[in-house]
């Protein structure tokens, strides 16, 4: 079925010579079968001006099929879906319609802003002592990222501003930091992985997510931090980010699961975005590869059972299972289910003979 995208800005385009075209109509083909009508589409079409209009729709697209919009779903101010998308393309594009699908499948559900997430946050850490949850100290950090995030890297200053960079950009920037971590400040870091998350996923990184990320990274000197993130709000992506940054500033990084089945997927799907960064990953449960490979990896996924079992054999039995890696970062997933559900767990490195039970 041809859609009318041979014809883009008044200009005559050859569908499978245009590699991203080609893909746009395979999208919008999958939206005209999930219930939209043929005029709609053709209004999108013909809405179509330039280039980056094409991108900023191709990216925008995947809601709307994965959670089956319709044209005259509403957000929360009121606006139809085909109205965003008949109207000028704004650069948020994206998170609009994210936005929107969030208040429509979600009934009553919005994402809090920078101001209310502030407040709660300070709420319910009032009792508490901590250096970091300060309003000034907080909204300073948080300015400065997006200040940096709409700027030139100071490493790396031949190249647009960060949000505009490419996987290639983020490569060689990079490389300059591999040279010298110290080199650059932390806000660039973390405008730099918030690109990467952008690229491998099409959505950018959401409020609570940046500032948790400040919050993890700002911790006390020579201690960690324990932070409660609701299901829902991205943890896979905030420890992502984490790990991506103490990986760049030299560090071997080990992610505690809460299970051995989450591991091997959670590295799988990771991957796109580590490699951006040059960096390896992996994870230390059943694999054909050898697990000694495996741990030379820069940040490698395995649930506490598998870790525990692999510094004993390390240790313990002199297998070097873990080829030399230290225990340098820890990342834990669930720290309750770490240490509560599964305290009374042993870890057993011998196992019985065969025909143990028949000697008398």
């Amino acid at each position: 079925m041809n859609l009318g995208l041979n014809r883009i800005n008044n200009q005559i385009i050859d569908i499978n010579k245009c590699e991203i075209i080609k893909k746009l109509h395979g999208k919008l083909i999958k939206i005209l079968h999930s219930g939209w009508t043929l005029k709609s589409i053709q209004q999108i079409i013909n809405h179509i001006d330039f280039k980056k209009d094409i991108k900023r729709l191709f990216d925008a697209l995947d809601p709307i099929y994965e959670y089956r919009l319709k044209e005259f779903d509403n957000n929360i101010k009121g606006k139809t879906l085909i109205d965003i998308l008949t109207s000028i393309f704004p650069e948020d594009l994206t998170e609009q319609i994210h936005d929107l699908a969030i208040f429509q499948i979600f009934e009553r559900s919005y994402d809090k802003n920078f101001q209310q997430l502030i407040e709660e946050i300070l709420y319910l850490n009032r009792n508490q002592t901590i250096s970091f949850i300060d309003e000034k100290k907080i909204t300073e950090e948080y300015k400065n990222i997006q200040i940096t995030y709409l700027s030139k890297s100071v490493l790396y200053p031949n190249s647009n501003c960060i949000q505009k960079w490419s996987t290639s950009d983020i490569q060689q920037w990079t490389e300059e930091v591999k040279k010298s971590s110290n080199s650059v400040s932390h806000h660039e870091k973390i405008a730099v992985v918030m690109k990467a998350v952008e690229i491998t996923s099409k959505f950018p990184v959401r409020e609570i997510q940046l500032l948790s990320l400040l919050i993890l990274i700002n911790s006390e000197q020579s201690t960690g931090r324990l932070v409660q993130i609701n299901t829902g709000e991205g943890k896979t992506t905030i420890v992502a980010m984490l790990a991506a940054i103490k990986a760049l500033e030299g560090h071997h990084v080990d992610v505690v699961t809460s299970s051995p089945e989450l591991a091997k997927p959670q590295s799988i799907q990771l991957k796109e975005f580590y490699q951006q960064f040059n960096l390896t990953v992996s994870h230390n449960g059943k694999d054909l590869v050898d697990i000694k490979i495996r741990y030379t990896a820069d940040i490698v996924y395995g649930a506490a059972s598998d870790f525990q079992g692999d510094i004993l054999r390390d240790e313990y039995s002199k297998l070097g299972t873990r080829n030399g890696r230290k225990c340098d970062v820890a990342i834990v997933d669930e720290v309750d289910s770490m240490l509560i559900d599964d305290r009374n767990h042993i870890v057993m490195l011998s196992s019985q003979m065969p025909a143990m039970d028949q000697l008398q």
